[in-house]
């Protein structure tokens, strides 16, 4: 993997159907991180356990955002790789209850990097769901 730098990350970004191995019926889906560390999800698919339950309640709201140099251990695969750690509301919980949603950042060799994050367990289903950055 190509390393990726937190400044590359700012932006805005969408949900890539020709990228995705698990399909949405919410095909606008964006999240935009900002420089200050805040960020903003608009028909973000805040349920991702299963594919029987993954985007069925899109949300849009704001949280916050930080860029990971490296995914913790326990990420399976992808622990020596960058991510995103995005702590947005849960949906349906008591105000103030946040969820932590993490990326992984995948980039090879002179390609743009993309976000993705995994529906279910990493090591077991292979179905993810694909951000590209718009310019």
């Amino acid at each position: 993997m190509q390393e990726t730098q937190r400044d590359e990350l700012i932006g805005i970004w969408s949900y890539s159907a020709d990228e995705s191995t698990v399909g949405s019926s919410v095909l606008a889906a964006t999240v935009e991180l900002r420089a200050e560390g805040t960020v903003r999800v608009e028909d973000f698919p805040a349920s991702q356990l299963t594919p029987g339950d993954f985007a069925k309640d899109p949300m849009s709201d704001t949280g916050t955002w930080e860029f990971l140099p490296e995914l913790p251990e326990g990420e399976a695969r992808y622990e020596n790789q960058s991510g995103v750690q995005l702590r947005i509301p849960a949906p349906g919980s008591p105000a103030g209850t946040k969820q932590l949603v993490r990326f992984v950042i995948e980039r090879y060799a002179n390609e743009a990097p993309v976000l993705l994050f995994y529906v279910g367990f990493p090591d077991i289903l292979d179905e993810h769901y694909v951000l590209t950055k718009q310019n």
